[in-house]
């Protein structure tokens, strides 16, 4: 995991336990270990916040095996918390052109604040 401000770089190895069987020769990563993923970044960033509920879960995009996607937070605000998740594109893009990513998934998570 790469951090940089409010956003983090990952990647899902091809050898994660979900993948085998989903689907052969074109392993896609299951949306349950994309948002354990989240979900962890969340605690760690987050840590006086505990989740408790999506309240929005838009999934555009299959993500594969190995292919690295940032997952990026807007501020919490009334006990929600929005979030992206875009797909790193390999591709050179001319200097010109917007950041070189896809938008895989997005959606509004229910926080609360954590027992101390």
């Amino acid at each position: 995991m790469t951090v940089t401000n409010n956003a983090a770089s990952h990647r899902i190895s091809d050898q994660h336990p979900a993948l085998p069987g989903h689907f052969p020769n074109r392993p896609i990563v299951p949306a349950v270990v994309i948002l354990s993923t989240l979900f962890n970044e969340l605690a760690d960033k987050y840590p006086n916040w505990q989740l408790c509920g999506i309240k929005k879960l838009k999934l555009l995009l299959p993500l594969q095996a190995n292919q690295a996607f940032t997952v990026s937070f807007d501020d919490i605000k009334n006990n929600g918390l929005r979030f992206k998740c875009w797909i790193e594109d390999p591709t050179p893009m001319p200097i010109e052109a917007a950041t070189p990513s896809t938008l895989m998934a997005e959606g509004h998570l229910k926080l609360k604040p954590a027992r101390v």
